[in-house]
């Protein structure tokens, strides 16, 4: 399943979901409201954007890796201070982008499971 696989890969987006459970009772409910129906969702474009998504977060943390390893020269910071505070300003930017994309991706994956789940009830 799409939930168990993503709960190895992002255990920090897994941990969100838990606690957001947990505050809700465990089982997914608020106490005391009454369900309200939902309106229909596509799931196919509801997976197509989990995998934008899921893409996205690959070339973001790809682009993060590429600078971290610059920034870990300590060289560049004596040469070229300006490189490594526009290198430093630029991994900040796509950390920023990669925190969005992932509660964007958390967030599809979590109403996906809902509808397939309750689909299949």
């Amino acid at each position: 399943q799409l939930a168990r696989r993503d709960r190895q890969r992002f255990p920090a987006l897994h941990a969100h979901r838990q606690a957001k459970a947990d505050a809700r009772g465990g089982n997914g409910s608020m106490p005391g409201k009454s369900v309200v129906e939902k309106p229909k969702i596509n799931l196919v474009q509801l997976k197509k954007q989990i995998q934008q998504s899921d893409l996205k977060m690959l070339d973001l943390q790809q682009k993060i890796n590429i600078l971290d390893k610059a920034l870990a020269d300590p060289q560049m910071y004596a040469t070229e201070p300006k490189k490594a505070a526009d290198y430093a300003k630029l991994r900040a930017r796509l950390a920023a982008d990669l925190d969005a994309t992932e509660i964007e991706w958390l967030k599809a994956t979590e109403t996906y499971d809902e509808i397939a789940g309750a689909g299949g009830a």
